[in-house]
């Protein structure tokens, strides 16, 4: 039978083959049949994943809405009512973790949605975040000095706010970038609400002429990097910062990608702003993001022909259907008096109980734990000396420790008085 002419496991005359042969198709088609279901629940695992890291972006989307709402609207009654009627027990711990959630939720939103597939999970939201970032730099630009008259409480949490507020208008630049990169698999609303609700191109190089990364404070320059203001080297050569060159990314996107150009509307006036990025667009700054040189290349042809049209044919159209963002009305609807909550909330906002002191300390030291030589606050070198009150920052020399010390006092206050209670 198993000479080698006829099948193996086949009878001579063609007949179906034996037992063996039987229990050999048998397994063949039970293993094609286990292959098959394992791949189908692969593909199912892969589908439940991708629906939960969906709703995980969707999640973090909806409370940074919902945080930026608290911002404006509850925070200013929580700042009133410690102006008229300070409890005797104040302490701004809380309110120093509320506002910091905001800049952790974009930061979060920041590193997910350098990813393709976190970006396109936005979805339907999508055009709420783009939002949300436009008004966030558009806050960047109209930033002012702030009054330092009240007390020092209300100081201390106007200089906790700011830092918040910048690092969260600072990451919206990311943000927006990301967005620019995958436009294309995006939903229409959100090139509607870049180019034509807010014209995120006239805004970016609004920054870039303010350079709204650096602050001069008297003669020292301090730049916007590793989401604190640092002390900017000299006698060296400038590199770009992050923020920096996320401006550039962006600019680049939303006027050489074809995506962008089919809708986006030249007029005189908007023309005429562009064009101003050729001032700063140097050797040096080409050197450093090569792609720049191709835009470059169109500012220079802008200049000389006539402004481009839009290819996008829905402009010609009578009727044009656009999505609108809502869920952030939804929100602002769903809180009928922001007096009542802030007076709600108000009892668990500034007053702190020892055991909550406790757990917050605990929990302040373990994210402070450092896996590596730990880094000045001002210049970033490698430092050997730290704060002797709260024992949270670290510095190379005593200069840089007293050029900090504005800034680093309001936390260094809560931060050692914890510390003293949890030593007791």
């Amino acid at each position: 039978v198993n000479d080698g002419e006829p099948g193996r496991g086949q009878h001579v005359g063609g007949a179906p083959g034996g037992a063996r042969g039987r229990r050999r198709g048998r397994r063949g088609r039970a293993c094609v049949d286990c292959a098959a279901g394992a791949r189908r629940q692969a593909q199912r695992a892969g589908a439940r994943e991708r629906r939960r890291r969906r709703g995980r972006v969707r999640a973090r989307s909806v409370a940074l809405l919902r945080q930026e709402l608290w911002r404006e609207r509850a925070l200013p009654l929580v700042v009133k009512l410690i102006e008229t009627n300070p409890p005797p027990d104040l302490s701004l711990l809380k309110l120093f973790v509320i506002l910091n959630h905001e800049s952790s939720l974009v930061n979060l939103l920041e590193l997910c949605l350098y990813n393709k597939e976190a970006c396109v999970a936005l979805d339907d939201i999508a055009s709420d975040l783009a939002e949300y970032c436009c008004r966030q730099l558009l806050a960047l630009l109209s930033e002012k000095e702030e009054d330092e008259a009240g007390s020092p409480e209300i100081q201390q949490l106007r200089r906790m706010s700011n830092t918040a507020t910048s690092a969260v208008r600072f990451g919206c630049l990311s943000i927006v970038r990301y967005m620019t990169d995958y436009a294309k698999d995006l939903p229409l609303s959100v090139l509607y609400a870049l180019l034509e609700n807010n014209d995120v191109v006239q805004i970016l190089v609004e920054v870039v002429e303010r350079r709204s990364w650096e602050v001069r404070n008297g003669d020292s320059l301090q730049r916007w990097e590793n989401g604190r203001w640092t002390a900017a080297p000299t006698g060296q050569p400038q590199t770009l910062t992050q923020a920096e060159a996320q401006v550039w990314l962006a600019l680049n996107n939303l006027l050489m990608d074809q995506v962008f150009r089919a809708k986006y509307r030249f007029t005189t006036a908007n023309k005429s702003i562009v064009l101003k990025l050729r001032r700063y667009m140097t050797e040096e700054l080409i050197d450093q993001i090569p792609p720049l040189a191709d835009l470059r290349m169109q500012l220079d042809q802008l200049a000389v022909f006539d402004s481009p049209l839009p290819t996008d044919v829905a402009r010609a159209s009578a009727v044009m259907i656009q999505q609108v963002s809502t869920v952030r009305e939804t929100l602002a609807t769903a809180v009928h008096s922001w007096q009542a909550l802030v007076a709600a909330q108000a009892e668990r906002l500034l007053h702190v109980s020892q055991e909550e002191k406790e757990a917050h300390f605990e929990s302040i030291s373990s994210v402070l734990v450092q896996s590596e030589a730990p880094r000045c606050a001002v210049c970033g070198k490698e430092a050997h000396k730290r704060c002797a009150r709260c024992k949270n920052e670290w510095y190379c020399c005593r200069e840089c420790q007293m050029r900090a010390w504005p800034g680093h006092k309001p936390v260094c206050d809560v931060l050692s008085e914890d510390l003293h209670l949890h030593s007791k």
